[in-house]
Formats: structure tokens, C-alpha cells, sequence
């Protein structure tokens, strides 16, 4: 084989490549199996029908074609490697001629990594000003590291005494939560190590009222939250059916579609059960039927009815999926979708 390197500019060339027709014997015998395999001739298995045969019923030039592009890329490999260059890029390849039984040529314009001389890097010198990190800086990156590492556990506590009153040095009033089941705001000063007062501040759900039993979801409003990693909630949201992520029987997400879909925001639903917002009387039997077929099938799509929150009911294909998180269930993801 043969290569030609025309420079075009310093970023591009031009290779003009001949090959001796033997070189094409492997890509041809292999041409030749191929269309063997796929003909269907009458007096010949597939894969045993004789060259001269598929010459005259298909067509000799059919299986150069096939030849000429099952060899092509070794040939532009071996041509770049011959002409010395680091090829960048798609090449464009154009065949040029093939003569049957004596050459094939092809050109190929291909972007190509500049040649160039480095200077003298030891006269180099870089000057790098000296860094200063404020307080406020460390603070913030420090909360930014205790928001991602930070971990949710469950205690086995009235939501009063986390919240209203009952923890040492709260300055809030001993009164009872009186809010529903949806997403509830409140505030709360707590007091911390050194006698300092710090404001709490979120949303509640009650659960039991008789046994004081509540989702929190909370965080200090001391100082502005560190903005913390949002692509998976930027993902959910920008999914077009509606999603409802629960844990323990209480929704912890819902993305905008949800709210679109059947009317509740995001708080309204937070910590509650899914059931109490958008199941209707006449299918709160389903559960128990699709936590069986979820146990036996790992993921289920059913079609049902759902309520929104103006009292509508709504034709749904529902898929519902386990929220794996370090080899248990954790939850599981109710994606509502609208027939």
C-alpha cells in the first residue's frame, strides 16, 4: 500500500491511498460468505454457494462494494500510521477507483493535530497571589459538607417534644401541634451548647394526634442555607408525568407535574399519606393488592382512578418501582400517568 500526504493547512490534509488489489483478498473471501449466507439460490445451502454463482445471480460489483467498505477503515488506519500524523476527527473518505482485479485508490481529508516547537519553559515564571478565606467562607462551606453528608434517621419521640416547647431552654409555649395531615409551616427557638438561642423553622404533618406522632421537616434559620447539589430534584422536575416519592408510608417529594396533575403543592402533601390526598374511598383496598404484586413482581403499571384535589376523578396508568438505598427498600416512586 501506498500513501500520498497532501497538506491542505496546518490543521488539515489530504491522503491519497493506493491498494494493490491483493490486499483486498481477506475483505473479498469475506464479502463473498456474507452475501453466500444471505442469498437464497435454488441447489446450494446458505453460506456454500460458489463465488462465480453470486457473480452471476447478485452481482460481482454488489460484493466488491461490500469488500471495499468492510476494508476501508484498517486501509485509513495503516495510512495514517504511514503518514506519520494524529488524524482529529471524522475523516471524509471518497473512492476514487477501484479496478476489478488490479487496484483500489481512495483519498481521505482529515483534521489533524498542528505540529509545533514548545519554548524554553524554565525562562517561564508564574506569579500566584496568596488566597484569603474569610470566616463567613469556611462557615459556609462547612454547612454546604453537613447538608450533602448529612443523614435522615427516625426517633421514637412525640413531634412536640422535637418542636413546641418541651426541650430544655425553649423559649415556645407547651401547646399541642394543631395542624392536618398536609405540610404544616412553623417556628421554634431551641437553645444550644453555650446558652445560645437558635430559630428553627419548616413544616409538620400529624399522624396521630392522640399518640403525638408526626413527620418533621426542619432546618436552622440562623444563617442562609448553602445551596446544596439539585440534580436529581432539577431531573424529577423536569419530568412530564407526575411523581410522588414515598418513605414509610409518608411522602417525602413531589415534582411539579404532581401539583399540575392533581392540584396539591408540594407542602400540602409533605410528610402525609399519599392515600388521604388522592386515593379515593372506593380504592383504598387497592394497597394491600399492590404491595402483594410489588413484593412478587419488583415493579408493577396499573391502570386506576385518582382524586384531585378539587374532587375530580382521573383516569391513571400508574407505575410504581421500589427506592432502592443500600441494598433495602426505602421507599418507592409513584409515577401517575395521564390517559
Amino acid at each position: 500500500m501506498k500513501t500520498d500526504v497532501e497538506e491542505l493547512s496546518p490543521t488539515r490534509v489530504r491522503l491519497s491511498v493506493e491498494v494493490p488489489f491483493d490486499e483486498l483478498k481477506p475483505s473479498l473471501d469475506k464479502a463473498y460468505r456474507e452475501v453466500g449466507r444471505q442469498v437464497r439460490i435454488p441447489g446450494f445451502r446458505p453460506g456454500r454457494v460458489p463465488p462465480p454463482v453470486i457473480d452471476r445471480r447478485v452481482g460481482r460489483d454488489v460484493v466488491l462494494t461490500q469488500a471495499v467498505n468492510d476494508a476501508i477503515p484498517d486501509l485509513y488506519a495503516k495510512a495514517v500510521a504511514e503518514g506519520d500524523i494524529i488524524a482529529l476527527g471524522q475523516p471524509e473518505v471518497e473512492i476514487t477507483n477501484l479496478d476489478d482485479g488490479k487496484e483500489l485508490t481512495f483519498t481521505v481529508e482529515v483534521d489533524i493535530r498542528p505540529k509545533f516547537d514548545l519554548p524554553d519553559l524554565s525562562s517561564l515564571s508564574v506569579t500566584v497571589d496568596n488566597t484569603l478565606v474569610t470566616p463567613d467562607e469556611v462557615a459556609e462551606r462547612l454547612a454546604m459538607l453537613q447538608d450533602r453528608f448529612a443523614s435522615l434517621k427516625g426517633v421514637q419521640r412525640p413531634v412536640e417534644d422535637v418542636v413546641w416547647g418541651l426541650l430544655p431552654g425553649s423559649t415556645e409555649p407547651k401547646t399541642l401541634l394543631t395542624g392536618g395531615k398536609g405540610g404544616n409551616p412553623f417556628h421554634a427557638t431551641l437553645a444550644c451548647k453555650g446558652g445560645q438561642m437558635a430559630p428553627l423553622e419548616g413544616t409538620y404533618a400529624i399522624l396521630d394526634p392522640e399518640l403525638r406522632e408526626g413527620v418533621i421537616v426542619a432546618h436552622l434559620a440562623t444563617r442562609e442555607r448553602a445551596q446544596k447539589p439539585r440534580l436529581m430534584e432539577d431531573v424529577l422536575a423536569s419530568i412530564p408525568e407526575a411523581v410522588a416519592i414515598v418513605h414509610g408510608g409518608h411522602v417525602v417529594y413531589t415534582n411539579p407535574a404532581f401539583t399540575q396533575m392533581f392540584g396539591f403543592a408540594a407542602e400540602e402533601v409533605s410528610g402525609g399519606n399519599l392515600r388521604d390526598f388522592i386515593v379515593p374511598e372506593t380504592r383504598q383496598h387497592e394497597n394491600a393488592t399492590l404491595q402483594k404484586m410489588l413484593t412478587e413482581q419488583g415493579r408493577i403499571c396499573v391502570e386506576t382512578v385518582r382524586l384531585t384535589k378539587s374532587g375530580e376523578l382521573v383516569d391513571v396508568a400508574m407505575q410504581i418501582a421500589p427506592l432502592m438505598v443500600n441494598g433495602a427498600v426505602s421507599g418507592h416512586v409513584y409515577r401517575p400517568l395521564d390517559t
